[in-house]
């Protein structure tokens, strides 16, 4: 009898609510897809999950293999309350497939842009809104 060679299974990961971070939140599976480097991993969003607002930073992707999202229906934003900070809604350094959904309210950076999507990395986007709510921010003041 021969064995086989040890396989990597691909790991499906379901957001269950809209929080930005904790069991069950974008951020956990995007981490947890991260972590298992050399998998293609899937996150998917329960049902009724249809808003997600970031208020902590961005949602970093860097795993090499294919991490595919699949968001149809799901906003992804940038929370606008007071205090959150500015930051872009991806920041890639793999390369991640975003299957439908929203993303808005990202801030790109003054050279770089990237309020939706930021870093290096290939990304494929099928089907996906990018709403462009805000100018890129600048670390030189406006002048009156």
């Amino acid at each position: 009898m021969e064995s086989l060679e040890p396989r990597l299974a691909l790991a499906v990961y379901t957001v269950t609510n809209g929080n930005d971070s904790g069991p069950g939140s974008q951020r956990t599976a995007v981490e947890a897809a991260t972590n298992s480097a050399g998998v293609a991993d899937t996150i998917r969003f329960a049902a009724g999950v249809t808003d997600i607002r970031l208020t902590s930073g961005s949602l970093n992707v860097n795993d090499i293999a294919r991490t595919t999202i699949q968001a149809t229906g799901v906003t992804i934003r940038r929370a606008t309350a007071t205090g959150v900070p500015q930051f872009s809604i991806f920041e890639v350094g793999g390369n991640p497939s975003l299957v439908g959904g929203r993303l808005t309210g990202g801030h790109g950076i003054a050279g770089l842009g990237g309020g939706a999507v930021l870093g290096l990395g290939t990304v494929k986007l099928d089907g996906v809104t990018i709403v462009i709510v805000v100018p890129l921010m600048s670390s030189v003041p406006p002048v009156n």
